[in-house]
């Protein structure tokens, strides 16, 4: 089972089959035909996990959902660019496979490169200054 689209036709009439409804296949579908890669982008790619975490038929079927994405073998790699995923929860391991292994993860408090846009940086203000700044409020 994987997750479905409501808009992949609309979006890419020219592209997309009318029944084609799995993410991935209508993704391969564009790429195909436009030479094109996709970046993805998530936000709270881990949310499931925190609201819905006793639904386990949902979970697995999230999780099938991604790797099917990330882990769906030579085609889906060759059109994907990218993916940029924000989340409180570390990309791990759930269940009994692997969720997603090619991530490279970065954290607020780890941020390594990427420090000067994530987390919190010297240019901000401290909240001692902001009061000054702002006054008591």
């Amino acid at each position: 089972m994987g997750m479905y689209l409501n808009c992949g036709n609309e979006a890419f009439p020219d592209f997309v089959k009318p029944d084609e409804i799995i993410l991935a296949n209508a993704i391969l579908s564009v790429s195909r035909k436009t030479g094109d890669k996709f970046f993805i982008i998530i936000d709270e790619w881990d949310a499931l996990f925190r609201e819905a975490k006793n639904d386990e038929a949902l979970l697995k079927s999230y999780l099938q959902f991604l790797r099917g994405l990330f882990k769906g073998g030579p085609a889906m790699k060759s059109v994907l660019a990218g993916a940029y995923m924000t989340g409180i929860l570390p990309i791990k391991k759930y269940g009994t496979e692997s969720a997603l292994t090619d991530f490279e993860e970065y954290s607020m408090t780890n941020p390594d490169t990427l420090s000067e846009y994530v987390g919190f940086t010297e240019k901000e203000e401290t909240i001692p200054e902001l009061l000054d700044r702002f006054g008591d409020i």
